[in-house]
């Protein structure tokens, strides 16, 4: 199956679509994370595609990457199957009165893929770790793609040294030393288990919080996505990464930002510290 947890997926954006028009406009380490991901894909389509060229924003969500390279002269289409991500989208470009080069339809990629048309540049950030199947979305990818077309494509790296050392450091943190978790293991032992069961129920969240949906995201090594991409068809000519510090342990913000772009401008050199940060992303030329 292409996308088995297709419901659970769509849920977890229709009941979030309000924090995702949000981070685009934040300054919190995790909100930039996403905005550098962005501002890498629309650097890569400006080095890549020359102006005026078709491009087609998968999983478009609330529109910012669209908007920008609309804003940048090329002509969009961004497509996502929730409905509210597209209304927001649609508002967004009506703010920016960019509605005559960007335009924004509810529509599902596997369903609807013969329809989308052909585009010299395509691009997919957040998309490709919901699909089971990674080499199909990027064959169906491939089949819309212009003689010349490229594909921008953005996976979250896996294996980095932040999974393999930080990652079980930060758990132990968690679980040693952060004070709720130390109230609540005490309250196992001090309150009766009724108690504690009902505090363990979910609470509903207010309209400005995160709705949390537990949903699987594939990720892939660069290496393996390398290989993903030549079964594909294709060949990857550039990359960009960002996102080094997932773990903040004792760090505030404004460090790990500072510290984060430091390490992108290092990795633009350094193979292994590229292949260190979570967003990973490339370009994919078409091969024939």
């Amino acid at each position: 199956m292409l996308q088995s947890q297709y419901k659970k997926i769509k849920e977890k954006f229709e009941s979030n679509q309000h924090l995702w028009q949000e981070k685009y406009y934040r300054n919190d380490y995790e909100s930039l994370t996403f905005q550098w991901r962005q501002d890498d894909c629309v650097s890569l389509c400006q080095k890549h595609l020359h102006a005026n060229s078709r491009i087609l924003d998968l999983g478009c969500g609330c529109g910012h990457a669209s908007l920008t390279l609309a804003q940048l002269g090329y002509n969009v289409v961004g497509i996502d199957f929730c409905e509210s991500m597209v209304k927001q989208a649609q508002r967004n470009a009506e703010i920016k009165n960019l509605q005559k080069n960007c335009t924004f339809k509810q529509a599902d990629f596997v369903k609807d893929k013969l329809t989308l048309g052909s585009y010299d540049g395509i691009i997919a950030l957040g998309f490709i770790e919901y699909f089971d199947d990674p080499i199909t979305v990027l064959r169906n990818i491939h089949s819309l793609l212009s003689v010349q077309g490229i594909a921008v494509i953005q996976i979250w790296n896996r294996n980095t040294i932040s999974d393999r050392v930080f990652s079980p450091l930060y758990a132990n943190y968690q679980k040693l030393f952060n004070p709720i978790q130390i109230v609540k293991r005490m309250a196992k032992f001090i309150l009766p288990k009724p108690v504690v069961e009902k505090f363990r129920k979910p609470v509903s969240l207010s309209a400005d919080k995160y709705v949390y949906i537990n949903v699987t995201h594939h990720r892939y090594t660069p290496s393996e996505f390398d290989i993903i991409a030549k079964k594909s068809g294709f060949k990857i000519i550039d990359v960009r990464v960002s996102h080094f510090l997932p773990y903040p342990f004792f760090f505030s913000d404004n460090r790990r930002i500072r510290w984060d772009k430091k390490l992108q401008t290092m990795a633009a050199d350094n193979e292994f510290i590229k292949a260190q940060a979570y967003n990973y992303v490339a370009v994919l030329r078409k091969e024939l």
